[in-house]
């Protein structure tokens, strides 16, 4: 399948529903989801105005619908962690084969740079689709930084969190 057809773009407020189903079926479904509690829309707007405000990405990928969503976070919270991100990458359930992922990352990748951030960390839970989006994230020079063993615990099982980093520029040395 063709990326021509694929709009990425900043996610608008009228995306929100929408985003929100996607995180729904992954709550429900697996178990890649950590934390796995639910948005309300009003969650979601209010996540969404902290990124604006932050000068963060959160970027959506449309072909007639909503087909995925991407956004860079503050990693931890503090000032000494204001140039770090952690970037989230979800796909609608039936899209996750058609490089919506890489058509995502890329914009995202130079949006992060663009607000400052100068390392981006990616989290992926140790579930059975961890080999796909580790490599993924080797892919585009991620590269495995840690194991946190058993630090999740969701549906009855202990979850493994393999972390991933990525150097967008050298840091600066700089406060701003």
């Amino acid at each position: 399948m063709s990326n021509k057809q694929l709009c990425v773009r900043p996610v608008r407020d009228d995306d929100l529903a929408d985003v929100a189903a996607i995180h729904h079926h992954y709550v429900e479904n697996t178990l890649i989801c950590v934390p796995e509690l639910e948005r309300t829309a009003t969650q979601w707007q209010e996540f969404t105005d902290d990124l604006r405000v932050r000068g963060l990405p959160f970027l959506v990928a449309e072909r007639q619908q909503l087909l995925g969503y991407a956004y860079v976070h503050p990693w931890k919270p503090g000032p000494s962690f204001r140039h770090t991100g952690e970037v989230t990458i979800y796909l609608a359930p039936g899209h996750t084969d058609h490089r919506i992922g890489q058509a995502l990352l890329e914009p995202l990748l130079a949006a992060s740079q663009e607000a400052g951030i100068s390392q981006l960390i990616g989290a992926v839970a140790e579930t059975a689709a961890a080999p796909r989006t580790s490599a993924f994230c080797q892919k585009y020079a991620f590269e495995e930084c840690g194991l946190l063993q058993k630090v999740a615990h969701r549906d009855g099982q202990w979850i493994d969190l393999r972390l991933f980093q990525r150097q967008l520029a050298p840091p600066s040395g700089s406060d701003t």
